[in-house]
């Protein structure tokens, strides 16, 4: 092994593999793991030591069920997606019940690419997202205003968490991500 055989240690996909491993044998192997994730052991390894700049935004949700360690996607969309990164994401962990929540986002990924358009109301660029309705819960938001701003039905949502730090007219707002849609409208 090199001088720094250590610096996986500190990665958190070699982390999450690791301690997966500990109820999950087929873990254990860089080879074994790889072949699970449907990538090359060396890309793993890229991805442990921290050699890939960004990895692919697929590859982190399949680590994240194959590993059961959903925090892979809030990392990821803490300080990798492009469009997450300049929003601060909470960390802490609460009940939804206990909260009010008023607002959605989506971040909706397919083939690499990531779905945004231009605002009509202030000219920037973002993704899916707005208010939730007296009578809908945040996922059901979060469908509908993706079919309303998009003309796409998304398949699945998965909730990543509580976004800061927005302006007060967004309220208390939930993120989710998805990575598959369907329809006519404007696709990623």
């Amino acid at each position: 092994m090199g001088k720094d055989c250590t610096k996986t240690n500190e990665n958190i996909y070699f982390k999450c593999r690791k301690e997966a491993a500990s109820y999950d044998e087929r873990l254990r192997s860089r080879e074994s793991a790889a072949d699970l994730l449907g990538v090359s052991p060396s890309s793993l390894a890229d991805y442990e030591l921290g050699n890939t700049k960004v990895v692919p935004v697929d590859k982190v949700h399949l680590m994240a069920d194959l590993y059961n360690a959903p925090q892979l996607r809030t990392m990821y969309c803490k300080y990798d997606c492009p469009i997450g990164a300049f929003l601060t994401v909470a960390t802490e962990i609460m009940s939804l019940d206990t909260i009010v929540l008023t607002g959605v986002g989506v971040l909706v990924v397919k083939d690499g690419k990531f779905l945004v358009g231009n605002r009509d109301d202030n000219n920037q660029v973002g993704s899916p997202g707005g208010h939730i309705e007296s009578w809908e819960d945040a996922k059901r938001a979060a469908m509908r205003e993706t079919e309303e701003e998009f003309g796409i039905t998304l398949k699945n949502l998965i909730p990543l968490g509580m976004l800061d730090n927005l302006p007060q007219e967004y309220g208390k707002s939930f993120a989710f991500l998805s990575l598959s849609c369907y329809g006519r409208g404007h696709q990623p």
